[in-house]
C-alpha cells in the first residue's frame, strides 16, 4: 500500500508549505501529494486554492500576483508559499516521490518539463482533474507517470482512464466502488483513493484493494500497513 501525504501532512501542518512537506516525510509517506499554480510573472508555486482567501492572511486570486508580491505579504500560519522548485530541493536525494496536481490545465507541459529537470523523470507523478492537461503532459513528454482525478462513479471508468491517457485512477473515497477498483486494476491501471482520514474509513480502502491512500495523516494509514 502506496502512502500519499495530501498538501504534505495536512492535519497536522499548514498545508502546502515547506514545514507540511518536512513532516510528511518524517512519518514515513512514499509521495507528498501537491497543487501547481502558475503566478502572475510566470512562477510555478504551490498552492490548492484560486483564491488566496481561506488559508493565507492575503485576499483574491493568486494568478493576479507576483510571487515577490506573495512572498513579501502572504503566509500560511507563519509559512510563505513555496515554489515547486523548493519542493523538489526538498525531495531530491530521498527515496520521496511527488504526486503534483495540476490546477490550471494550461501549464501541465511547464509543469512536465520544469519536473524533468528539478527532480527527475522517474520522480514524480501528474494528476488532475482536467483530464485534457493530462494528454498536455505526456505530449511533453511521452511515458510520464499521469493520474486522472475523478469525481463521482462514472459508469465506464475504464472507458474514462483511458480516453485521458492516464495510468493511475484517482477516486473519491465517498463514491469508490469495489466493482470500480477491480475494473481499473484489471486493466492495469492502478488506483488511488482521496482524502482518507478516519481509521475505519483507512481499514476500508484496504478491503477494497486499493493500490494507495491520500490521507492528511499518513502516520494513520503508515499504521494500519504495519
Amino acid at each position: 500500500m502506496l502512502v500519499i501525504g495530501h498538501r504534505g501532512a495536512a492535519g497536522h501542518e499548514p498545508e502546502n508549505t515547506i514545514r507540511s512537506f518536512r513532516a510528511a516525510m518524517a512519518l514515513g509517506v512514499d509521495f507528498v501529494e501537491t497543487d501547481i499554480q502558475l503566478t502572475k510573472d510566470g512562477q510555478l508555486v504551490v498552492f490548492h486554492d484560486k483564491l488566496l482567501d481561506r488559508v493565507t492572511t492575503g485576499t483574491g486570486y493568486l494568478a493576479e500576483h507576483d510571487f515577490d508580491d506573495l512572498l513579501a505579504s502572504v503566509s500560511i500560519g507563519g509559512e510563505p508559499i513555496p515554489l515547486l522548485g523548493e519542493v523538489c530541493a526538498l525531495l531530491r536525494g530521498t527515496s520521496v516521490k511527488l504526486m503534483a496536481e495540476v490546477v490550471d490545465p494550461t501549464i501541465a507541459g511547464t509543469v512536465v518539463e520544469t519536473l524533468d529537470r528539478l527532480l527527475g523523470p522517474d520522480r514524480y507523478i501528474v494528476a488532475s482533474f482536467h483530464h485534457a492537461a493530462l494528454r498536455e503532459a505526456t505530449d511533453a513528454r511521452a511515458g510520464v507517470g499521469t493520474l486522472a482525478l475523478v469525481e463521482g462513479a462514472p459508469v465506464d471508468p475504464v472507458r474514462m482512464l483511458r480516453d485521458s491517457g492516464a495510468r493511475y485512477a484517482g477516486l473519491g473515497f465517498e463514491s469508490i466502488q469495489e466493482k470500480q477498483v477491480r475494473a481499473l486494476q484489471d486493466a492495469d491501471i492502478r488506483v488511488f483513493v482521496w482524502t482518507v482520514n478516519d481509521p475505519r474509513e483507512i481499514d476500508r480502502a484496504y478491503a477494497l484493494g486499493v493500490d494507495g491512500i491520500i490521507s492528511d495523516f499518513p502516520e494513520r494509514v503508515r499504521i494500519r500497513s504495519g
